[in-house]
């Protein structure tokens, strides 16, 4: 392969893409060496190298996040330690992350807004080994230029702490922001309080807190997810089911809806687990392992105007003796995935461990929800406690919002984005930046792959509808250049040489 058709082909696929994603939810690398892949014609099963040891102790992994592209080829997967890349093996500088296999969904990944070949894992520091101290909150940054396209953590912003010495609870979710294009990573301490950070092309702002909700009384373990639009956020507690408004302009919570809750003791535990919104969002889906009544899988009705009256048991009590109910997800396909797994797992995996769950129609009202057990086989590969962490990476603007600021933007860069040229691409001097409808002055600011600004000057397309500028100065790679006049905002790569 040339060098220059290796370019072309780079500079296609890092595209303006986080705008238009379809599909960067299709791949999913779970428990012992799986991968699910989602398409038109349905889900498939592969293998992964995302996995556990023999032990029965490391049957409870849980904590796991994958990302394709827009395309739905796969990025990269982790398990909140480790990074694995496309071809599955370890990333460049994939090892040694601070989390560890047993936070429930601790692990999340998001696109770094407008830089398409970056992306942040955020996680809960809990290392094995750690006092209270090295505990916390922290990301860790990809760039996919790294390793020829199959990326690599950035060893300058590997580990890095944002909140650092405080113990949290095992859950962090993440929402697109009103704006279509910013995110919101959003998760929990063992009080009463949310954090919530905010990640734009400026890179991170926050925490902000927000107090409401019950008081976790120092209970780390449940689910916390957004629903498919982003406006209700459920948070999943031993004790407690909580739903709340959620305001993907500002990231107020609101409108606290209790579900469930008792009062927390060690006579009595419902033990709740995990937790799914249907795809209307009209349902809720808890899990739970109550040692006393069993457990179970229920639905609630949030349409209901007393949804805490409407908990049903669609599968669980005496005939679940001896199995727990874990981790569920909604997938690409609408189906609600779940797992169910003994309680004290053999060392030859039974029925329950080699087969997902799938309820096919969640937004039906009680057992007409249609669960049906053990119904995906594996390829012979074990479940453990843990889906992946999959925010909806689909999510757009809130339309109509007073945040939805960029929808003019997004507009006019589908406007130009055909029609603003960069030659000769590649360069060691000089480029040539040609449009032939964009006119009068711009500002041109040009981005590293770390999102940091090194150059910025004023170019005229008033004239000649061109314009030359000196890249000299810069290192040897690959950049953004962005030109801003008021709404209207171009981006185009280029390559140093």
């Amino acid at each position: 392969m040339s060098k220059n058709f290796f370019i072309f082909l780079l500079l296609n696929f890092f595209v303006v893409g986080n705008l238009f994603a379809q599909h960067r939810g299709d791949n999913w690398a779970i428990s012992d060496s799986i991968m699910l892949s989602f398409s038109q014609t349905g889900v498939t099963v592969s293998n992964s190298v995302l996995h556990s040891s023999d032990s029965v102790f490391n049957s409870i992994v849980e904590g796991m996040a994958t990302i394709s592209d827009e395309t739905g080829q796969l990025d990269f997967y982790t398990n909140g330690a480790t990074v694995w890349n496309s071809n599955h093996q370890m990333m460049t500088n994939g090892d040694g992350l601070q989390c560890n296999f047993s936070t429930t969904n601790g692990v999340v990944i998001v696109p770094y807004p407008d830089h398409d070949s970056l992306y942040y894992i955020f996680y809960i520091n809990w290392p094995l080994t750690a006092g209270n101290s090295d505990k916390g909150f922290s990301y860790s940054l990809v760039n996919m230029y790294l390793d020829n396209g199959l990326g690599g953590i950035v060893n300058a912003e590997k580990n890095i702490s944002l909140i650092l010495g405080q113990t949290l609870t095992e859950k962090v979710c993440a929402v697109k922001h009103g704006n279509g294009r910013d995110w919101w990573i959003v998760g929990h301490d063992l009080s009463n309080n949310f954090f919530e950070y905010l990640v734009t092309p400026n890179g991170i702002e926050g925490p902000f807190w927000n107090s409401i909700g019950l008081n976790q009384e120092g209970y780390y373990e449940g689910e916390i997810c957004f629903s498919p639009q982003g406006n209700k956020l459920a948070m999943v507690n031993g004790f407690s089911v909580e739903v709340f408004d959620f305001d993907r302009c500002t990231g107020a919570l609101s409108n606290e809806i209790i579900l469930d809750s008792v009062l927390y003791s060690n006579s009595y535990l419902p033990d709740y687990y995990g937790g799914a919104f249907s795809p209307d969002e009209s349902k809720f889906y808890v899990s739970c392992n109550d040692q006393i009544n069993y457990g179970g899988l229920y639905q609630f009705n949030l349409s209901n105007s007393n949804p805490h009256a409407t908990k049903t048991l669609i599968w669980g009590g005496i005939v679940s003796a001896g199995y727990g109910f874990a981790q569920m997800e909604l997938a690409p396909d609408d189906n609600i995935y779940l797992v169910i797994v003994p309680f004290f797992p053999d060392s030859i995996p039974d029925t329950s461990q080699l087969n997902l769950s799938i309820i096919e129609s969640p937004n039906s009202l009680g057992t007409s929800c249609d669960l049906i057990l053990f119904s995906l086989y594996l390829n012979g590969h074990r479940l453990t406690l843990g889906l992946p962490n999959m925010p909806n990476y689909n999510l757009g603007a809130l339309g109509g919002s007073a945040c939805d600021t960029l929808t003019s933007i997004q507009n006019k860069n589908l406007k130009t984005k055909n029609i603003v040229s960069i030659y000769p691409n590649p360069s060691s001097t000089t480029i040539n930046i040609s449009s032939s409808n964009l006119s009068g002055k711009y500002s041109l600011k040009i981005y590293n792959l770390l999102g940091q600004q090194v150059k910025q000057q004023e170019i005229d397309f008033s004239f000649e509808g061109s314009s030359k500028v000196n890249i000299e100065s810069l290192a040897s790679g690959y950049y953004q250049l962005m030109l801003v006049n008021g709404s209207n905002v171009v981006s185009k790569r280029f390559v140093k040489e």
